[in-house]
């Protein structure tokens, strides 16, 4: 899955989360996703890293040339 900074904060968006529980969830630091939001490069296992995370919590990415959507496969979890 190809994620990109625009779908990275979108899905952190859907989640609820900030920075630090994406890092946490994707198992690297908040710096590096700071970084990743804000262009600039990381190695290609980080990134996948950050995608994983997504993935395990319902969201699906897709970047396709002119389409980019993310949905949650789940429903989110009911506020009690």
């Amino acid at each position: 899955m190809k994620i990109t900074p625009d779908l990275c904060r979108a899905g952190r968006g859907l989640l609820n989360w900030s920075r630090a529980d994406l890092a946490a969830a994707a198992g690297v630091s908040t710096p590096v996703v700071v970084k990743f939001e804000h262009g600039g490069n990381l190695q290609q296992a980080t990134i996948d890293k950050i995608a994983a995370a997504f993935d395990a919590k319902g969201v699906k990415i897709e970047n396709r040339p002119r389409i980019q959507t993310i949905t949650r496969k789940t429903p989110p979890p009911s506020k009690q």
